[in-house]
């Protein structure tokens, strides 16, 4: 696997992605607080439990992960003015003999919703996998009852693939899901026309 690049940042001029922090603990646990209600219909980690120790527990986790080439790569999602995090986005990479696949998932703030916010960071992290990582393929696996995360991967500019039966699991059943996908060569069609 290509190395990891822990000291990695990108942004748009509105945002900035980059890689987890020690000293992110308490404006991460902030922005999933704030959070918590909207969440919990998607995320299983999102329960009204959820702690400053479970959020202390997540970062550290992220920071070990780029530190040790795990091939899971979490970024803050920061507003690019002021800093405040803003949400999370993540991309799992398996590569195989066969596949060579990143695959990935989200979440934001209530407060930062309805502004692109997180089209933004997807398209910032398909950047980072298709330069950085030996990936040809990214996906988006969502809910098909979760509009705004499907919303999200089409402003990103991932093509809709299909509605995979029993695709997810959510609170031990299998539900449906609507995989979304963009290429390498895709992607680099995309960049040359902008």
């Amino acid at each position: 696997m290509t190395s990891l690049q822990p000291d990695y940042h990108a942004d748009d001029g509105v945002i900035r992605i980059r890689p987890f922090r020690a000293e992110d603990v308490d404006g991460f646990f902030e922005a999933a607080s704030e959070s918590i209600d909207t969440l919990s219909q998607w995320l299983p980690w999102a329960t009204p439990a959820y702690s400053r120790s479970d959020a202390e527990y997540w970062v550290a986790s992220r920071i070990v992960c780029w530190r040790e080439n795990k091939g899971e790569q979490s970024f803050i999602i920061e507003d690019f003015t002021d800093g405040r995090i803003l949400g999370c986005i993540g991309l799992a990479a398996r590569m195989t003999p066969v596949t060579s696949c990143g695959n990935i998932g989200y979440w934001l703030r209530n407060s930062a919703t309805g502004r692109g916010t997180m089209a933004r960071a997807v398209r910032l992290v398909i950047a980072y996998g298709f330069t950085k990582l030996p990936i040809h393929r990214v996906e988006i696996s969502a809910d098909v009852r979760n509009f705004a995360s499907r919303r999200t991967a089409e402003r990103a500019g991932l093509n809709f693939e299909c509605i995979c039966a029993a695709g997810l699991m959510w609170q031990g059943q299998p539900v449906d899901c609507a995989a979304y996908s963009l290429t390498r060569q895709q992607w680099q069609t995309l960049v040359a026309q902008t």
